[in-house]
């Protein structure tokens, strides 16, 4: 495919002012220095490229990690050895990666630079997912004879008014990928528009994380439902300390209305479950605590779960569940999709950082509700303790929840098709 005039530019100046972005990434730019920008490759790279098949992909900035981690992880699950992950700031990383994800810098939009990548990594597969288009990258795998894939796609306002400027460009590049997938019918359009063929656009939704349902031991679920004999139970899932007098005082509110209601409640510690026994005991609660072999009683009112790997169960047995580590600061919240792939209704508190997009999406959608305190806790548990509305908002979050893995599942038969219809070198 012949590059449009302005394409051809772009080239050209970026591999003009090569030596301006040697500069820019020396000690004279402390930023650079530190590591956070992406790299020219005018070095050899200390990692080696290991032997067998090797997928690329590219994590554009503001990109959903967690799921895309996982989607790394099912890639690699099925015997692909190495998946190298690219992001533009080494910061986008914040926690260990599993085994077999190597993690570098992008190398700096310039042909040079990006030749230079790819001769060391020489990956078989490229897949770019977010909003960041790289001219100089996309343009390297197709004359290096890689296959592009598009995960994800998404153009915010700004990219689709500076790609509309240049619509031989866009057209050129874009062009280039086999197939795009995006979760946005307007997403979509916009590529239309930018003279994507349609036949490679498909809006199956967005890839979704924490779509796996965490496990139990089926055994002991039939115990202890047989033990809580029909109670009405609610579950508050990683709890932190502080957020204890929030959830006791929702509790009290609704067991006004069920008097045999019991609270399950797992801290966000599993070491502090003796504190948090304490706690309720000095409010009048009988409580009963799981670390030290004690069973779900007609008389408990409250149980505390302090053991470790057992939340699957009581995401199982509980309709409804309140996702700690979210009322009080700075929280940050856990993956919803947890709770909500195993039937349980989801309430949230307002600090939800570190899943704010996944959570926006489930209360779009009444999947999930949002709760500011103490009293609008415990209004909603009362609410949902109708089972017929606990299990319609359950009902959404697992349709959610289902679709990330149907994303999952193209994007992983699309890498695997890439992979076997590619020519030996």
């Amino acid at each position: 495919m012949a590059a449009a005039p302005g394409l051809w530019l772009y080239l050209r100046v970026s591999r003009l002012a090569a030596p301006v972005l040697r500069w820019w990434k020396s000690d004279g730019n402390a930023t650079a220095a530190r590591g956070l920008t992406p790299t020219d490759w005018t070095t050899e790279p200390v990692a080696g490229r290991p032997q067998g098949d090797l997928i690329w992909v590219h994590a554009a900035q503001g990109s959903r990690l967690p799921a895309l981690i996982q989607l790394i992880e099912r890639i690699l699950s099925e015997g692909i050895r190495t998946v190298l992950l690219t992001t533009s700031r080494a910061d986008q990383i914040t926690a260990p990666l599993p085994d077999g994800i190597i993690h570098v810098l992008r190398p700096v939009d310039s042909p040079r630079a990006v030749a230079r990548f790819l001769k060391h990594w020489h990956p078989d597969v490229a897949v770019f997912s977010g909003s960041e288009i790289w001219p100089a990258c996309i343009t390297g795998c197709a004359q290096a004879g890689i296959p592009l894939l598009m995960f994800d796609a998404h153009f915010p306002r700004q990219n689709r008014t500076r790609w509309r400027w240049a619509p031989r460009a866009a057209r050129s590049l874009l062009g280039r990928f086999e197939t795009i997938l995006t979760g946005s019918h307007t997403d979509a359009q916009t590529l239309r528009d930018l003279g994507v063929d349609q036949a490679k656009v498909e809006v199956p939704g967005f890839i979704e994380e924490g779509t796996a349902a965490l496990p139990c031991n089926e055994g002991e679920r039939d115990a202890v439902a047989r033990d809580l004999a029909g109670r009405p139970v609610w579950l508050s899932a990683r709890v932190c300390f502080d957020e204890l007098p929030a959830v006791e005082a929702a509790h009290r509110q609704a067991s006004r209305l069920a008097h045999r209601l019991l609270l399950v409640i797992v801290p966000n510690k599993i070491s502090r479950g003796g504190e948090f026994q304490a706690f309720f005991d000095k409010h009048g609660w009988n409580t009963a605590l799981r670390s030290t072999g004690d069973d779900v009683l007609e008389e408990n009112q409250v149980y505390v779960a302090d053991t470790d790997g057992e939340l699957g169960l009581w995401f199982r047995l509980a309709p409804i569940t309140f996702v700690g580590n979210t009322l009080s600061t700075p929280g940050g919240g856990h993956d919803p999709y947890e709770p909500a792939a195993l039937g349980s209704a989801v309430l949230h508190g307002p600090h939800i950082g570190n899943h704010e997009a996944v959570y926006s999406r489930m209360n779009a959608v009444g999947a999930a509700r949002r709760v500011s305190d103490a009293g609008a806790l415990g209004g909603a548990v009362s609410e949902l303790l109708s089972p017929d509305k606990a299990a319609e908002m359950a009902h959404r979050a697992w349709q959610i929840s289902s679709e990330g893995a149907e994303v999952s599942d193209r994007a992983l038969e699309l890498i695997n098709g890439a992979l076997a219809a590619k020519a030996p070198t």
